[in-house]
């Protein structure tokens, strides 16, 4: 036992002594019981007080969803391609701006951030689409389809399942549950946009996200879309273009009548919806078929489009008249303009794209409509394109951005943002090739002329 040396010929104060060797104890023991992380030098320990877990390990993909969840949310782009995919390049150069920024979320905690990293992010990155979080690609083309060239922004996009479609026929609406299907076995992903191969994005990539997150309504192109609707004699005629079988089989069909646009963007809950139907799916498959289809034997029945009446269907079978108040029906994010030649090289210039991203006009403009623009804007939008959350760049982290974030804006939900009305996200019928370097041109004169105003409009 060590002992203090005598002073002054004094015995050693035992007293003090056994003080000491209790204190001692008592901090040994409390270090023993201290949470790992409170033991780490002291700028990791200011890390760590972000979270209230710091992994050591790698956690499982369902461990990792749970602790994301609220915190990452993304968008599913779910492309139904029937030939060649004309606009990679353009989705491509859409996507860079967003490659390594993450929301505060996501940077300041570090928990949330390492699964990110391990389970959202693709290493080593083949493509600008490996290197950001905010959308996840699927593609459905035709099974003979051949694979996309690595290093494409859809290279291994391609779902596992496919079915052969042909236009006009209920194939078309199997093969959007099968990209539903296969989006929705990611339970990040909360908005689920279909659009086609000819398909462009008339606005940032992020302030597109923030639009799709901050409307939780789903987005239609609807043309009537419950029981008082079909009472209209236009309702009337093209309800009962419907196969005569069909009624016979389900009476309550023209009670449930959705005729929409083909592409739309859905919440996760009405994506559930189409994708566990099974009763209006089989209907469909046995009774719709539109006339070109070659049924000569129904070339009267014209309407029955699938494609453009299953989902509504769908969703108004089961909501009922709360489909009123959960899908947005005025609104789409693709733009519906018909155009069925497409939009050839000398038809994109400025002045196009600016007249899809301010228009509301649902009818869409005729075939001439460049040449003689006879039609008239009924709304403006009026978007200010800041993008109404901060981001950080991946590999760094911002620690006065983060005490920022927790004190004013921590678990705020994108569902809480500015949403602008009558502002298009997307715009198709781009077919002819060579127009990906037109298109990338104009979107990035856009990108900074909307850019610049933003930043006065902000400031006003």
């Amino acid at each position: 036992m060590f002992t203090r040396p005598s002073q002054g010929g004094r015995k050693p104060r035992m007293d003090l002594l056994v003080l000491c060797i209790l204190m001692t104890n008592m901090r040994l023991f409390s270090m023993a019981a201290m949470p790992e992380q409170s033991r780490l030098p002291e700028e990791d320990q200011q890390a760590a007080a972000l979270s209230p877990h710091v992994p050591t390990t790698s956690l499982s993909q369902e461990q990792c969803y749970k602790i994301m969840e609220g915190k990452v949310q993304q968008v599913a782009m779910m492309f139904l391609i029937s030939n060649k995919f004309v606009q990679e390049e353009v989705w491509a150069d859409w996507l860079l701006p967003v490659a390594d920024l993450v929301h505060p979320d996501i940077g300041c905690y570090p928990d949330v951030k390492k699964c990110y990293t391990e389970h959202v992010l693709t290493t080593p990155a083949r493509s600008v689409y490996d290197e950001q979080g905010l959308y996840n690609f699927y593609v459905h083309s035709k099974p003979d389809t051949p694979p996309f060239k690595e290093g494409s922004v859809f290279a291994g996009r391609t779902i596992e399942t496919l079915v052969k479609t042909k236009w006009g026929t209920h194939s078309l609406s199997k093969a959007t549950r099968l990209l539903l299907t296969a989006a929705l076995q990611n339970p990040l992903n909360q908005r689920f946009v279909l659009m086609c191969g000819t398909s462009i994005p008339l606005r940032p990539a992020r302030f597109t996200y923030t639009q799709l997150l901050a409307e939780q309504r789903s987005r239609f192109h609807w043309f009537w879309y419950h029981e008082e609707d079909v009472k209209a004699e236009e309702g009337l005629r093209d309800t009962f273009r419907w196969p005569v079988p069909m009624h016979e089989e389900y009476p309550k069909l023209k009670h449930n009548i959705g005729k929409h646009s083909q592409f739309w963007a859905m919440n996760r809950k009405h994506a559930q919806i189409v994708t566990d139907d099974t009763f209006i799916d089989g209907l469909f498959d046995r009774h719709c078929y539109h006339s070109i289809s070659g049924r000569k034997d129904i070339a009267d029945r014209q309407w029955c489009v699938s494609d453009e009446q299953y989902v509504g269907t769908v969703l108004n079978r089961a909501l009922g008249k709360a489909s009123r108040a959960e899908i947005k029906f005025d609104d789409p994010a693709m733009l519906n303009w018909v155009n069925a030649k497409g939009f050839q090289p000398e038809d994109i210039n400025l002045e196009l794209i600016l007249h899809a991203r301010n228009t509301a006009n649902m009818s869409g403009p005729s075939d001439d409509i460049w040449k003689e623009r006879a039609r008239p804007i009924k709304k403006l939008c009026k978007a200010i394109e800041s993008p109404q959350w901060l981001v950080m760049e991946m590999n760094r982290t911002l620690d006065d951005m983060c005490a920022e974030h927790r004190a004013t804006q921590g678990g705020r939900l994108l569902s809480s943002l500015t949403y602008y009305e009558s502002c298009p996200l997307f715009l198709r019928k781009f077919l002819a090739p060579g127009t990906p370097e037109k298109l990338i041109d104009l979107l990035h004169e856009l990108r900074i002329t909307t850019t610049i105003q933003s930043a006065v409009d902000s400031s006003r």
